[in-house]
């Protein structure tokens, strides 16, 4: 290892006494351990570009990964196609073998790197030469994760089976989730009344699956307790369990730590299980955290949202500290399902984190469930509080939710559970959703198969220059097109990111035009298939359920404030809709339009973002006359829809009859929201 220069020293101490004001927790019931270890005195704050995250402990006080006070953990990514060109063959190790370094974990999906323990007394003089080598992306501390088993009672079982009263409460029991994978990332699962299936240690060095600390055992059984007259009965039996071991239990005398490295690594094999079996639907339950004070992305954030991306739902408990989970990992990942807790009464629990980054409740205190199988107490059950209880109920609500609708990808299942949740809880802190999982209703959440395209038509769908129909953030969902007679490229410079299926004939020049984000199979990007039922629609046979009623033309014009998620505006129109003057929309509404919707002018809605969504159904035909439309929104037409002259949609389109697409439009492909479409189409 080269010699300490005077700005490596200068960093050393320096990083040092950045980390000094940066106390890290791990969350659900869990903690961070707290020897600490000489510092040196601080000097003024240096930047380095690839050294990421300098504020997180690498200092055992602060929880850093370290082993035997020698070695620090070390997590960092490469570019391997910078390695290819230098060896010619991608043999990632010799980045290694320049460093003389233990690796412990490598990694693929996410990003391609190495866990790796490094000498503690020359670990910044390493990070000074990996900033200078033009092989890595970046580096950052590991973190030393643990948690303490913290039951609020015991209780025994008395031989017949229980429902917890939050099982009671979210009216969840008598549902089933076959062929749904949930993968339980924790300390293990060990109880028989559970139907795991799989069961791996991803700690270094051991290969013992079992539960000793009895953290992983309890969620599991809230979230899929089988139901079978006997222990206790889960939101979502039948589901199975896949149990991947990351923290210690009791078994070991360290203190019950473990690095963040192995929670990665137990995330990339739930996306290389994903990759393999496109089609398994599969959640992931990860109570565990750190607040890492920022919220910008760690390595274990990059993971969760590459496997989300890939099409994997990941429920994270927010945590347990009462502060904003906008600063804790994984928490914050913002892609993944963020739950917080509450009591029996309703209340937002205190202990709970909060902050707009949680997007449901659940709840969270003196639940009781089953306790692990290596327990010599006697007792059968134990009764816990968390967020990781919370997660472990939304878990088992998601698994359902996708046992039920398969095909259902992590942005769905997110929107599914919030537009069905309920607006109940009380005392919720500023910025907190008041909203708890509601099982019943989120069984009913689902669309309509012709909405279940980014464009349909029930006849011709023509796409005249300049095209685009894009998954837009959707990196796991296609912006498929669907056509039930023929398909026409009739123009240059279209993209399609997704599929094109239809019924007849795809007509014109249409070589890589296609271009589907997520293809694991790798399918053809067209084919012919059967053709979709689109049943005729009526406005009028709608009226009733309109909150505002227009006889004749409705003349759109100036601002309109709409409705919310929960009660959305419904708009009825005896005649026309006519767009005339500038018009912007804020809200959830429905336009059940009669006659023709025709827009001649600016038509938008606030920032084409998703808390504004407008249906616009016509029971005739739309035409996009103006360039100055940009909404959030899904159509639906009787007859024809024409959009010409840079129309932007976020949303979906469906017409019984012909789609022609004229020059610049672009559809940003959304899936379209049950909310908007179960009071027209209801659910068979």
């Amino acid at each position: 290892m080269p010699s300490s220069s005077p700005l490596s020293k200068w960093f050393t101490y320096t990083f040092l006494a950045l980390i000094l004001l940066s106390p890290t927790f791990l969350q659900g019931c869990d903690d961070l351990t707290s020897t600490s270890i000489e510092e040196p005195e601080s000097e003024p704050v240096a930047s380095n570009r690839k050294f990421r995250h300098p504020h997180m402990a690498m200092t055992r006080r602060l929880g850093g990964a370290f082993k035997n006070d020698n070695s620090v953990g070390l997590i960092f990514a490469i570019k391997p196609q910078k390695v290819l060109d230098r060896y010619k063959v991608l043999d990632r190790y010799k980045v290694l073998d320049r460093y003389k370094v233990l690796d412990r974990y490598e990694y693929e999906h996410a990003f391609t790197g190495f866990a790796i323990w490094a000498d503690a007394a020359a670990v910044y003089d390493l990070i000074d030469d990996m900033e200078r080598d033009p092989d890595i992306l970046w580096v950052e501390p590991d973190i030393s994760m643990s948690r303490v088993l913290l039951p609020l009672a015991t209780e025994t079982g008395n031989g017949s089976q229980l429902i917890p009263w939050g099982t009671q409460r979210l009216d969840a029991a008598g549902e089933t989730a076959a062929g749904v994978d949930l993968f339980v990332i924790d300390t293990g699962v060990s109880n028989s009344d559970i139907n795991v299936t799989e069961s791996i240690d991803f700690r270094v060095d051991t290969n013992d699956g079992n539960d000793y600390d009895g953290h992983g055992t309890h969620i599991a059984g809230l979230a899929a307790a089988i139901d079978d007259a006997d222990g206790l009965i889960g939101v979502a039996p039948g589901v199975n369990v896949r149990s991947l071991k990351v923290l210690n239990g009791d078994e070991t005398s360290d203190g019950g730590e473990v690095e963040m490295a192995a929670v990665i690594a137990a995330v990339e094999y739930v996306t290389g299980e994903k990759l393999k079996n496109p089609n398994t639907p599969m959640v992931v339950n990860l109570s565990l955290g750190a607040n890492i004070e920022t919220n910008k992305y760690n390595a274990l954030d990059e993971a969760i949202e590459a496997s989300i991306e890939n099409g994997v739902v990941y429920v994270i408990s927010a945590g347990n500290h009462g502060i904003d989970a906008k600063t804790v990992t994984p928490a914050h990942v913002k892609k993944a399902i963020t739950v917080g807790a509450y009591d029996l009464f309703d209340r937002f629990a205190a202990f709970s984190n909060h902050g707009a980054i949680v997007d449901i409740l659940a709840p969270g205190t003196d639940l009781i469930s089953l306790i692990q199988e290596t327990d010599d107490s006697g007792y059968d059950f134990v009764k816990m509080s968390g967020t990781s209880m919370a997660a472990g109920y939304v878990s088992g609500a998601a698994a359902l939710f996708m046992a039920k609708n398969p095909n259902a990808n992590p942005r769905q299942v997110l929107q599914a559970l919030k537009e069905s949740a309920e607006s109940v809880i009380l005392n919720t802190p500023k910025a907190t959703t008041n909203m708890s999982v509601a099982v019943p209703k989120l069984m009913d959440q689902e669309v309509p198969p012709f909405f279940e395209y980014a464009v349909l038509a029930g006849n011709n769908l023509r796409l005249i220059n300049g095209i685009r129909i894009l998954a837009g953030d959707n990196t796991m969902k296609n912006a498929s097109i669907f056509s039930n007679k023929h398909i026409g490229v009739l123009g240059q410079d279209v993209i399609v990111e997704g599929f094109a299926y239809y019924g007849r004939k795809i007509n014109g020049s249409h070589d890589n035009i296609f271009q589907p984000v997520y293809n694991p199979t790798n399918q053809a990007p067209h084919n012919k298939v059967a053709p979709v039922n689109i049943p005729a629609f009526t406005a009028s046979d709608y009226k009733h359920l309109a909150t505002q009623t227009t006889e004749g033309t409705l003349r759109l014009s100036g601002h309109y404030t709409l409705g919310t998620r929960e009660n959305p505006t419904v708009w009825y129109v005896s005649g026309n809709l006519h767009v005339l003057d500038e018009v912007t929309l804020s809200g959830y509404g429905i336009f059940l339009v009669n006659g023709r919707i025709q827009i001649y002018d600016d038509l938008a809605t606030d920032s084409g973002t998703e808390e504004t969504t407008i249906g616009l159904y016509s029971s005739k035909q739309i035409n996009f006359f103006s360039s100055g439309v940009a909404i959030s929104a899904q159509v639906f037409a009787n007859g024809r829809i024409e959009m010409m002259d840079n129309t932007t949609v976020y949303g979906n389109l469906t017409a019984r009859a012909n789609i022609n697409f004229y020059d610049g439009v672009t559809i940003h492909y959304r899936p379209a929201s049950p909310v908007l479409t179960t009071l027209i189409w209801p659910n068979e």
